[in-house]
């Protein structure tokens, strides 16, 4: 699903927006919970009477998503309007009351948005706008950060691109004023301000066989010579695994630079498009899209205080959803075929104990099953690492009821039977890239062969390959 997030994010997929030209209050630092949900309040004190809260969403054709807006007024009293918040501030005028305690009132706006079946087309244009450089070339920027795209389909998409009857192709970048044009191209007119330092662009250039170059060779999709290179320092590094494309990344302390990716990668999102035939998140099942690259803060305990998308990802893994919790902590989520991974990445991952739903394997005291089908004991030594299978762990996220406000919603029991089925799913055992890929020698698309040994390296599972 993809979103216009314009205000907050709330736990169990709920999310709150407001109109860009009636901006909605702030995020206040109070964390509320109701019904295991988290709920964020925004504040009546900061909003301008007349506007408006707009509820929006584009959920993919066919499918269903809830968005709410969510007001907290501090006192019942003085300049109490019941007629304006119950129809000032949103487009229907159905607030209600959530929550009341002590002059403190918590409301709610929600709507369900159902996705059209029929997107509407793009306008086609043969000379399509775009930007006319001065070196006589023309460039547009096709997907940003938002985009689940690969380097393939973006090479596709290039291609299909016309102007004034010409055909186009991946960005090739063979001078320094090049670069510093397509660099301010991108991030001045594609990419939000805040969200600058986590875009990552597909450019022309690659060693893939494929394309008439070898492991090491280094070309243009035009076949153009290579004479102008701006690697990002430790560039090109094939960092683990096939390596074969080049994207510009704007994450770095050293500003737009290259850096050499695997081509299954969708730059800018959680990886990666082969996830996407199910996910469990948020408590509900995902057939699209996850939340790109999700960016968020979260309080010791469990409580959701904050969602930005504007963190530096310098030094981060880029293929994995992290939320950062406290001063150092962070959660990390990766989305592989069947299953999501959950990894703390500090040393205090014991404050995890009174977390909020993070379901699978594990015991009330919230201790952890590892890949060896035993509970982690030592999380200062290996911190949590524990993966969550749909078709028989749930959701990832769990609604537990009987929570109220400001009391900590306690992580439920683990369930009969999941341990020793998770013992034998995710044992122990080593694979290497050899293995992983006659494992995977039944798939004929080199993308998908190519996802599938990365899935079966990255977990150890061998039994993955017969999910592809």
């Amino acid at each position: 699903m993809s979103y216009t997030l314009i205000q907050d994010t709330f736990g169990n997929g709920v999310q709150a927006f407001a109109d860009r030209d009636n901006q909605y209050g702030r995020v206040s630092g109070e964390a509320m919970c109701e019904g295991g949900r988290y709920l964020q309040p925004l504040e009546y004190k900061h909003a301008r009477r007349g506007s408006k809260i707009v509820l929006k969403a584009t959920p993919k054709a066919g499918k269903q998503v809830t968005v709410c807006a969510f007001l907290k007024v501090a006192h019942r009293g003085v300049g109490w309007d019941d007629t304006l918040l119950q129809s000032g501030f949103s487009e229907s005028g159905d607030f209600r009351i959530v929550y009341e305690t002590g002059g403190i009132i918590l409301m709610s706006y929600c709507k369900v948005i159902t996705g059209d079946e029929v997107a509407a087309p793009l306008p086609e244009s043969v000379c399509a706008s775009g930007t006319l450089a001065t070196n006589g070339h023309f460039y547009e920027v096709a997907q940003y950060v938002r985009g689940t795209m690969t380097w393939h389909e973006a090479k596709a998409t290039a291609e299909a691109k016309t102007h004034c009857g010409k055909s186009g192709h991946l960005v090739t970048i063979t001078s320094k004023g090049e670069s510093d044009h397509v660099n301010g191209l991108i991030s001045a007119e594609t990419c939000p301000r805040e969200e600058r330092a986590i875009l990552q662009t597909w450019i022309g250039l690659t060693d893939a066989e494929e394309y008439g170059y070898k492991e090491g060779t280094i070309g243009w999709v035009t076949g153009e010579p290579f004479e102008f290179e701006n690697w990002c320092p430790g560039e090109p590094n094939a960092s683990g695994r096939s390596h074969d494309f080049a994207e510009i990344n704007f994450s770095t302390s050293y500003g737009a630079c290259w850096d050499d990716a695997a081509g299954q990668e969708n730059v800018g999102d959680s990886n990666d498009k082969y996830a996407k035939e199910w996910l469990w998140f948020n408590g509900k099942e995902v057939t699209s899209d996850l939340p790109a690259g999700t960016w968020g803060r979260q309080q010791l305990g469990g409580f959701l205080v904050r969602y930005k998308e504007s963190t530096v990802r310098a030094g981060l893994i880029r293929d994995a959803d992290i939320y950062f919790v406290g001063s150092k902590e962070k959660l990390i989520f990766k989305a592989f075929k069947s299953f999501i991974r959950i990894d703390v990445d500090w040393k205090h991952s014991e404050n995890y104990k009174n977390a909020v739903g993070l379901l699978g394997s594990y015991s009330h005291q919230g201790e952890r099953l590892g890949r060896d089908g035993q509970f982690i004991k030592d999380t200062n030594t290996f911190g949590l690492d524990w993966q969550v299978i749909p078709e028989t762990d749930g959701s990832l996220f769990h609604s537990y009821e009987g929570a109220v406000v400001n009391q900590k919603c306690i992580m439920p029991a683990s369930y009969e039977g999941s341990t020793a089925l998770r013992g034998r799913r995710l044992g122990t055992s080593s694979v290497d890239e050899g293995v992983a890929e006659k494992a995977c020698n039944h798939l004929l698309d080199p993308d998908e062969k190519k996802a599938c040994v990365f899935d079966v390296v990255a977990t150890q599972d061998l039994s993955l390959a017969s999910t592809w």
